[in-house]
């Protein structure tokens, strides 16, 4: 069975299976409506074109693997709905969210005061760390798109990043957004490594960054791996 149609977004390289990922799109799709869920007790009012983290495996497994102390600043980039902000939030001193959707942020900032967050989470619209300027946090969370897909909606674009290109802004611009001692917590599957476009070891590699895998998830069609990087020595 092909897994392109017209509809929906291709990728240029035949190993790589889209059909999980439409699977994953109709499901939202069926949503016409605003709706709510709950993850391990943060309730989620969720908008149309929103990606919601309770249909997938990532974004669970990246909040039980990040660890937050008391005290310290947190940047949640590709925020979405704010799930992992506002699961770093119980132990952070402040929480920072930034996602270019603005269907997303609004449904954020809901959710941050649904969750009774909003006095620790800034809620920004934009491109990457645009918003923030010069800021520097001790913890940068992401979980960026893991497709090297075509977006055509918003909602796709939570999936789909043509050649990883926003992956490698991310590499290049991160390390002058820690502060010392800074970490960062990333969720990135396998599928980068069917591609001529690197790995997440070599982005490190070329950006100053070490990086080690502290966790792994397999599902029947790929493999996520959560990786805390650290500026190398």
């Amino acid at each position: 069975m092909s897994n392109r149609n017209t509809d929906f977004p291709e990728t240029a390289n035949p190993l790589i299976n889209l059909e999980p990922a439409q699977r994953l799109l109709q499901r939202h799709l069926e949503h016409n409506e605003s709706y709510e869920i709950e993850i391990d007790g943060i309730r989620l009012f969720m908008l149309p074109g929103v990606f919601c983290p309770a249909f997938t495996n990532t974004s669970k497994f990246l909040a039980n693997q990040v660890q937050v102390n008391a005290n310290e600043i947190v940047l949640d980039m590709f925020s979405g709905s704010g799930y992992l902000g506002i699961a770093a939030a119980a132990t952070a001193r402040d929480v920072v969210c930034i996602d270019h959707s603005p269907i997303a942020v609004e449904c954020a900032r809901r959710n941050a005061a649904l969750n009774n967050v909003t006095h620790k989470l800034e809620i920004y619209c934009g491109d990457l760390f645009e918003p923030i300027g010069q800021r520097r946090f001790d913890v940068i969370i992401a979980n960026p798109p893991l497709l090297p897909g075509y977006p055509k909606t918003l909602l796709e674009t939570a999936i789909f990043d043509p050649d990883f290109n926003l992956t490698q802004r991310f590499f290049r611009e991160v390390r002058h957004h820690l502060n010392p001692g800074g970490r960062i917590y990333l969720i990135y599957s396998n599928i980068i490594e069917m591609t001529s476009k690197g790995s997440v070891a070599q982005f490190c590699e070329e950006n100053g960054l070490s990086d080690r895998a502290i966790g792994q998830q397999s599902v029947d069609y790929e493999i996520y791996t959560v990786h805390l990087i650290y500026p190398a020595a």
